[in-house]
């Protein structure tokens, strides 16, 4: 049998702050208290945290940062796409972005921006790059590299860096398939932090299929321009490439982590599927135990090669929800 409710004018809001809430919170969670002489800010972050923060039980967010190598690797050749290769074969200077989920460089059905349109037609870097710069200053991409050209027949690669972090978990590239009329390659939106567990990714590798641009009309690798107006969606190439066509290129992101570490760190470090106070508490007490080596790896959130303050204050950012701490 269930307990009557309380009035409504009774009921104090769920998770909002109240005076000493941290404590009745910290004895509902069962939260581990922190350890030894712990440093007033750390305790007022675990407080803080204890008192707002829900448990998130559901797509989790990936603490701190983490620097990604990208490869991209041209797999282009007459053998894999005798209905569409040229000796000339070449790939521009692709782009990589890492970002937010407001942002998109390109998608399939969407229209490509003037950025876009450049990169496809002509392998220039120069507008969308000026997108890109845009955007950082908007606050939906972190940051963004360019890569080489690569002129071997198709094949090849070159490599460039980013840095997904909390709340821009999300990576996109381009680069032009060489000669064409706005054919190009790369990746839309690859999330980079696995939600399910709290924890960046190691590495990551993704077939990269041909795409139309939707800005010229042309049907072979050296037609003649022919702009579409107006701009029609981004699309995946079928009948030049084959009915089925095999992949062009491969990008690969590889996670750079510290001396030691085998996997990244986790932003759930107990791993009960949800994060909250405890996971915040467990971090206060790597540091106040002064964790290195192969043990602080779990609690390494920027990926730094030390536990410390930066780390607690990137476990409460994952624990409010990326960008409110």
């Amino acid at each position: 049998m269930q307990a009557p409710s309380s009035p409504s004018w009774r009921r104090r809001p769920r998770h909002a702050c109240q005076p000493a809430c941290a404590c009745a919170d910290f004895a509902t969670r069962r939260a581990p208290m922190p350890r030894g002489k712990t440093p007033l800010l750390l305790a007022l972050v675990v407080a803080g945290a204890a008192c707002c923060a829900p448990p998130r039980v559901q797509a989790l967010d990936c603490a701190g940062a983490l620097t990604y190598q990208v490869t991209f690797e041209g797999t282009w050749t007459q053998a894999s796409h005798p209905q569409a290769w040229v000796p000339s074969a070449h790939w521009s200077a692709p782009v990589v972005a890492a970002h937010a989920s407001g942002y998109v460089m390109w998608e399939a059905g969407g229209i490509a921006t003037q950025g876009v349109k450049s990169v496809a037609e002509t392998g220039s870097t120069l507008a969308i790059k000026n997108e890109l710069g845009d955007a950082v200053a908007g606050g939906t991409v972190k940051e963004f590299d360019t890569g080489s050209n690569i002129f071997q027949g198709g094949v090849g690669s070159t490599t460039m860096e980013v840095t997904a972090s909390c709340g821009f978990p999300l990576a996109s590239a381009v680069s032009m398939i060489a000669p064409s009329p706005d054919w190009m390659a790369g990746v839309s939106g690859l999330d980079l932090c696995d939600h399910q567990t709290g924890r960046w990714k190691s590495a990551v590798q993704i077939d990269c299929p041909p795409v139309d641009a939707g800005t010229d009309s042309g049907t072979t690798l050296q037609a003649a321009n022919q702009p579409t107006v107006p701009k029609e969606p981004i699309s995946f190439l079928g009948l030049q490439f084959g009915e089925d066509p095999a992949p062009v290129a491969a990008m690969s992101f590889v996670a750079q982590l510290p001396d030691g570490c085998d996997v990244p760190a986790s932003a759930d470090v107990n791993s009960d599927g949800a994060q909250n106070v405890i996971d915040i508490v467990e971090s206060v007490n790597a540091v106040v135990d002064g964790l290195g080596g192969a043990s602080a790896c779990t609690y390494d959130v920027n990926a730094d090669g030390a536990v410390n303050i930066s780390d607690v204050v990137l476990m409460v950012d994952a624990v409010l929800g990326c960008g409110a701490a």
